[in-house]
């Protein structure tokens, strides 16, 4: 069952659009600042990218860098609630804030799976295919692709013709 929380966050907006190339729960994410601005903190915003720009309308997971988390001139690493992407999927990483951080870019198309992305007014977005947003996604490690679970036997008078398991979970393809 998947809640909807709606947000309201002001301020310019950089991303990072990328391929998820496998089924993967997104634990920790990270990006690169080079200038840490005004005590504003830093929104980010993982969403699904429709037809090449990143639809906020889609967001799958927003969390908040608080100011004092931000780290100048390194990585800023932070966790997140495990979040599933499908693979295949084109998701962005965008960041938000009313400050005038800097974050680091890698210049030469390096990586070659995504596009960075600038707004200012969240409708009109630049794609520029010649840097991105330094930024790192990461994902959890299982020590078995699944686990099976024994049942006690079941015993009804008469038969049991059907069982029905509620469970909460995802179910790749």
């Amino acid at each position: 069952q998947h809640t909807k929380t709606d947000h309201a966050i002001s301020g310019a907006q950089h991303g990072q659009g990328l391929l998820i190339a496998n089924d993967m729960w997104i634990t920790r994410l990270a990006f690169f600042m080079t200038t840490k601005a005004a005590a504003e903190a830093v929104h980010v915003t993982l969403c699904e990218v429709t037809n090449g720009i990143p639809d906020l309308s889609k967001t799958i997971l927003q969390q908040t860098v608080a100011h004092g988390a931000l780290v100048e001139g390194a990585w800023t690493v932070f966790s997140v609630p495990p979040t599933f992407a499908r693979a295949g999927k084109r998701l962005a990483v965008m960041l938000t804030s009313n400050a005038n951080h800097k974050f680091g870019m890698a210049h030469g198309q390096s990586y070659l799976d995504g596009t960075y992305y600038a707004t200012t007014d969240g409708a009109y977005y630049l794609g520029d295919l010649t840097k991105d947003l330094m930024i790192q996604v990461w994902g959890a490690r299982f020590r078995a692709p699944q686990v099976a679970i024994e049942l006690e036997a079941l015993n009804l008078d008469g038969g049991i013709r059907a069982i029905d398991l509620l469970y909460a979970g995802v179910t790749p393809q």
